[in-house]
């Protein structure tokens, strides 16, 4: 891969007339609509995107494992554009140092990178933040894996896996 931590090739785009600003600026600005909201993440926000992005890796069948040396890799495919004294401090936070071998463990820990980089993080902000306006935030972290989910078990609880639930 090329794009480096899984970047989308489509985001929102300050255009003027929908998007006046982005929505850091609105926050920091209090420029937003003060009203309650609900939002929150799943377990397994980041394996909806490395599936097509590491696809010799993450195969999408049972079984999959991630070695340390595929790991390290994985991480360097993953954060291009950052220098050795960075990406060694990504696979710190993301070892599982109790069992850095554990190739189940080094999967996982590529699915928390991505999905905290995409979502996890930006959730928790975004919430914070708003919630510092006086607007009450109602959080969940959803961990329910439908019976019929066509993915590998392996994958968990992927992004967007919530959405019939938190929407009916």
């Amino acid at each position: 891969g090329t794009l480096g931590i899984c970047e989308f090739p489509f985001v929102p785009v300050v255009d003027g007339a929908f998007l006046d600003e982005t929505p850091q600026r609105s926050l920091a600005s209090g420029r937003f609509k003060k009203t309650d909201i609900l939002t929150g993440s799943n377990t397994e926000e980041g394996y909806y995107f490395i599936i097509y992005y590491l696809t010799e890796l993450l195969r999408k069948e049972e079984g999959v494992t991630v070695s340390r040396e595929e790991f390290l890799q994985a991480v360097r495919e993953l954060n291009p554009y950052v220098n050795g004294a960075a990406r060694q401090a990504i696979v710190f936070e993301y070892t599982d140092w109790t069992e850095p071998e554990n190739p189940n463990s080094n999967r996982d820990a590529l699915d928390k990178m991505v999905g905290d980089y995409h979502f996890t993080c930006n959730v928790n902000e975004f919430a914070q933040r708003y919630a510092e306006e006086g607007n009450n935030v109602y959080m969940y972290l959803y961990t329910h894996r439908s019976k019929g989910n066509p993915w590998p078990r392996w994958t968990g609880v992927m992004h967007g896996d919530e959405i019939n639930y938190v929407f009916g």
